[in-house]
């Protein structure tokens, strides 16, 4: 279940990746800026409540990369 979740979760953090990306060439071309601007700000939100996710469903392998004794 935890690798579906995270499956799901890398794919709309890719997602709203693309539409960060989008919106700020959108600034430049239409003049829709506060319909592009609305939109960046929204998709900024979610990709940050994505982020917390993934870090909280790899955190046991984030954890064991920071403890790792070196040889």
């Amino acid at each position: 279940m935890k690798a579906l979740m995270l499956r799901i979760v890398n794919l709309l953090l890719f997602f709203t990746l693309i539409v960060q990306l989008s919106t700020v060439l959108l600034f430049k071309v239409f003049t829709l800026y506060q319909t592009v601007s609305e939109i960046h700000e929204i998709a900024g939100y979610v990709m940050g409540g994505l982020l917390l996710l993934h870090i909280v469903l790899n955190w046991p392998w984030i954890r064991a990369q920071l403890m790792r004794r070196k040889k």
